[in-house]
């Protein structure tokens, strides 16, 4: 009776109803279909049905359909391990699949319907866990990869697989530093190769924009805190100048060389070459170097005026630098005119013994000399020889007449506060060879006496007391070590 009740339901499986009710009732116990007796024919055994069972094209999309809106047959029993709750089979597709969709145009179409919608992969495991896309074409693919090993941080990559080989091509790590060629990104990006731009350029934070790594065009100014412009491209390029203040200084916002802040300490050895001076700074032809007072400067000649100059080699010669020198002993009194040196115009010790042309006489007149004057052949005083004196020294007993004394030939001595007698051991330093010195009392209370022998050489070995307007006048012999009296006179 239900079989024969159910023979439409069973069309489905079966064929038509004729058919389907005669294979129920001559089959019943051959095909294992059925459980309980043949007249009831309850349900339809476990696993009973299987593809050979089936006639073709019995199974249609409409007729399952059918079952399945009639609660005949569940989501999980058509597609076990789909729609099921646990693992389940591998099944393909050789349609579009939609979900949520009953339009897929796609392989695989998902529709939400609702706004934020996202598709969530995710993997499983502690030692290696990842999940992603893979785009995949003979034996090479591209993955969107979430991925992380047993202990890295987790990052994102872009990843490439070259038929041997999975090379991650871009990383983003958590926090957002990008790496492009590696996977250790420590900047916000980090690229391990050669960037290249091919428009536009880098913008700077303070929404300037570099087009090229080598600027043209002039500078023109430099400002403190914001560095080196100039207007063909208004580019700018920042310049960090630290200054000393000695030979840098920073004036109305410019970088400025102090007056005479550079020095040959702060210029390099060979630093400055015939190279490295521009051709449009040299001198003109009848120019000269000459010291303004602060710098020293190319100037004009005086007087104006051009021409060569010849040395006769005589008086003036060239030098191995090309410039004009006076010759050894090539000034003589023939070549000066009347007063043309005075004292003035000679520089302190330019005249020396050496710098004299040798002769039994010379014919130097007007000479005056406020130090020493040293002639190694006569001198012929055609007036007066004056000799300037000292101011009076304070003579102790020791050390007596000292070496600073004796820069005066008339050297006007006392006792130091009171009447001395001089014992120290020489009682006179020691002179030049030759040297005369006549000295002085000035004070009849202060006396200064002087015995033989210390370093004196008196007449007659006759002690001697200087007081006022008294004189001694001795010379000193250096072979001897030894002032011998010339001239005493009591006064």
């Amino acid at each position: 009776s239900a079989a024969t009740a159910n023979i439409a339901n069973y069309a489905a499986v079966a064929g038509s109803a004729t058919s389907a009710a005669t294979a129920i009732t001559a089959d019943t116990a051959a095909y294992s279909t059925l459980s309980g007796t043949a007249s009831s024919a309850a349900s339809v055994s476990d696993y009973s049905i299987t593809s050979t069972k089936i006639a073709t094209s019995a199974v249609t999309d409409d007729k399952i359909d059918l079952i399945y809106s009639a609660n005949k047959v569940s989501a999980e029993a058509i597609m076990p391990g789909i729609f099921g709750t646990g693992p389940g089979s591998k099944y393909t597709f050789y349609n579009n699949v939609g979900i949520g969709t009953n339009d897929a145009n796609a392989l695989l179409h998902v529709y939400s319907g609702v706004s934020g919608s996202y598709v969530k992969l995710q993997g499983s495991g502690d030692t290696y866990n990842y999940s992603g896309l893979q785009l995949w074409s003979a034996n090479r693919s591209w993955e969107l990869l979430h991925t992380q090993l047993a202990g890295e941080t987790n990052y994102f990559a872009v990843q490439e697989y070259d038929g041997s080989n999975y090379n991650k091509r871009l990383i983003i790590q958590p926090g957002g530093n990008v790496g492009i060629g590696t996977t250790d990104a420590t900047s916000r990006l980090t690229v391990a190769g050669t960037i290249e731009l091919t428009s536009g350029g880098i913008k700077y934070p303070d929404g300037t924009i570099q087009t090229s790594a080598s600027q043209s065009g002039n500078i023109l100014t430099v400002e403190a805190g914001r560095g080196l412009s100039k207007t063909e491209s208004g580019n700018i390029t920042t310049l960090e100048a630290v200054v000393d203040n000695s030979t840098l200084t920073i004036e109305s916002n410019a970088l400025k060389i102090k007056p005479r802040g550079i020095t040959s300490f702060e210029i390099a050895t060979r630093a400055i070459t015939e190279g490295a001076i521009a051709a449009s700074n040299a001198p003109e032809e009848n120019w000269y170097l000459r010291w303004s007072g602060s710098a020293l400067n190319w100037s004009a000649v005086s007087g104006g005026g051009s021409g060569s100059a010849e040395p006769d080699n005589i008086t003036l010669r060239r030098n191995s630098y090309g410039s004009l020198e006076v010759m050894p002993l090539g000034i003589t009194s023939a070549y000066i005119a009347g007063n043309a040196i005075t004292a003035a115009k000679l520089a302190p010790s330019s005249v020396t013994n050496e710098s004299l042309a040798s002769g039994t006489f010379s014919n130097i007149t007007g000479v005056g000399t406020l130090d020493s004057l040293s002639v190694s052949g006569s001198l012929r005083a055609s007036a007066e020889v004056i000799y300037p004196q000292s101011e009076t020294n304070n003579v102790s007993a020791a050390p007596g007449i000292t070496a600073a004394m004796l820069n005066k030939k008339l050297i006007r001595i006392q006792g130091n506060g009171e009447a001395v007698i001089v014992t120290a051991n020489p009682q006179i330093a020691a002179g030049q060879d030759g040297q005369v010195i006549i000295l002085r009392g000035t004070s009849d209370t202060n006396t200064v006496k002087f015995n033989d022998g210390n370093g004196i050489s008196l007449s007659s070995k006759v002690s001697f007391t200087l007081g006022n307007g008294d004189t001694l006048m001795l010379f000193y012999d250096s072979a001897a070590g030894t002032w011998f009296e010339l001239n005493r006179n009591d006064n």
